[in-house]
């Protein structure tokens, strides 16, 4: 879905399962302003949100599965916030590309103990990103997720991420 000025994107799904590259959820380019994505669930994709050019977003109460990036950030132009997310099993949470820092405060990273990013076991972030307040559990405002959709083994995080009842790649899968 391509984004523009001052829209919002709220209550919908985008499922793909294979992480394609160019199978994005949400896409903001070409100088989108006033971008707000809330209470929105996307599983599978290349890239859940994917912030490009100058914009300003704020991204609230979605769920990210098993995604290459739950939001991609890049050129160096914009503000993005994010809170109350949830971001289970992506490769990467948020993928901050720019020099701008993120505000990701107040977000599940899909383990109690925050972001592998900031000593946690949860999903990490790459770039300038404030992540320093997490939540330890998924916000009432996202959807509820069964690690089982996660779709392989995740070692070292401490969740049982593939859903086979083991923790960890002791599992061997």
């Amino acid at each position: 879905m391509q984004a523009s000025d001052n829209m919002q994107v709220s209550k919908l799904s985008f499922i793909r399962g294979d992480q394609l590259v160019g199978t994005e959820g949400v896409i903001s380019e070409g100088n989108s302003l006033g971008l707000i994505v809330e209470d929105c669930y996307f599983e599978g994709l290349a890239s859940g949100i994917n912030l490009a050019e100058t914009f300003e977003a704020r991204i609230f109460c979605n769920t990210m599965v098993n995604n290459r990036n739950g939001v991609w950030i890049f050129y160096d132009s914009g503000i993005a916030q994010t809170t109350n997310n949830s971001f289970y099993c992506n490769a990467i949470g948020i993928n901050n590309y720019t020099s701008n820092v993120v505000t990701s405060n107040n977000d599940y990273w899909g383990h109690p103990l925050g972001s592998s990013s900031y000593d946690g076991f949860g999903d990490y972030y790459l770039g300038e990103v404030d992540g320093s307040q997490w939540l330890a559990e998924a916000p009432a405002c996202t959807y509820p997720v069964s690690v089982a959709l996660c779709s392989e083994e995740i070692c070292d995080n401490g969740i049982d991420d593939d859903g086979d009842g083991q923790i960890d790649c002791a599992d061997g899968s």
